[in-house]
């Protein structure tokens, strides 16, 4: 259709979105039929045609014009098609390519699919996207291509709780170079969220209210094995020893509600807590 004939942008626009709801809606039919299109090549045309008429293949990719949301949450919740269902599919992948930059709209319909979901895995594979989680300016420079995402992962148990795992990749450096480090994670129906220069904790969009009662341990990054988050003994001959864990508590009687919602008596929005005790502020290098 993009090739017959030239088209008015207007008519672009509403083919190019036609083209994306319909594969969302029926990506799975899509998969299972020998003659079609591969996503890839789909995509590629709507971006051809969209430059041709001197639209935006990045802005419309990203608009919720699919029932209300954008096509990379459809992708996300209808998942589990081509390849496991916690690595993304050759839809988000593709979708996600062309989203450069990704906008903070597209960020919140990432993170609605995955808690609609509750795939933590699938959210740690897209947050590990550059698509998701550029490189600040000057990034290569100073942290080389060879730089690997922050590693996050999640274990729960039967009860309430969870454990959240971190290791956090040139810490130094990059707290230096953007004065911010974001640490997203998806556990138990709830997003959270901890920022820089203090220990924060948030509840994001569409988390249902609850308490809060964690720890945050941050261990050693001296090279020693590490077995159930205890560090081993350094091996032998070696006089230097591991530091001490510093342990952060992070705990409220209030309860806690998402950012953006306004909240009433008894609860807040975050938990904060200040690094500017001994422990914590050897964190950032003072």
């Amino acid at each position: 259709w993009f090739h017959t004939k030239k088209r008015t942008a207007k008519e672009v626009r509403a083919a190019v979105l036609q083209v994306l709801g319909s594969l969302v809606r029926n990506y799975g039919k899509h998969l299972n039929d020998p003659d079609a299109e591969p996503v890839e090549s789909m995509l590629a045309n709507c971006a051809t045609a969209c430059e041709s008429a001197s639209l935006s293949f990045t802005s419309l990719v990203q608009e919720t014009s699919v029932e209300g949301h954008a096509p990379i949450y459809w992708a996300i919740v209808t998942h589990d098609a081509d390849s496991d269902r916690h690595t993304p599919s050759r839809l988000i992948s593709g979708i996600l390519r062309h989203s450069l930059p990704l906008d903070e709209t597209s960020r919140l319909e990432i993170r609605s699919g995955c808690l609609l979901t509750k795939n933590q895995a699938l959210f740690g594979h897209i947050r590990s996207m550059e698509a998701y989680t550029p490189l600040p300016s000057g990034g290569i420079m100073l942290l080389g291509e060879d730089f690997r995402p922050d590693s996050i992962t999640v274990e729960e148990s039967n009860s309430a709780g969870f454990t959240a795992n971190f290791e956090i990749i040139k810490f130094m450096k990059r707290i230096h170079l953007s004065h911010e480090i974001t640490l997203d994670f998806i556990a138990k129906d709830s997003k959270h969220k901890t920022g820089p220069w203090q220990i924060s904790l948030h509840l994001l969009e569409l988390s249902p209210p609850t308490f809060a009662d964690a720890e945050l341990h941050v261990l050693d990054a001296s090279p020693y094995p590490v077995v159930s988050s205890k560090l081993l003994s350094p091996t032998s001959g070696s006089t230097s020893k591991p530091l001490p864990d510093i342990v952060i508590v992070l705990s409220s009687q209030c309860e806690l509600v998402p950012r953006g919602t306004k909240p009433s008596r008894g609860q807040k929005n975050a938990i904060e807590v200040p690094l500017n005790n001994p422990d914590s502020t050897s964190l950032l290098g003072e």
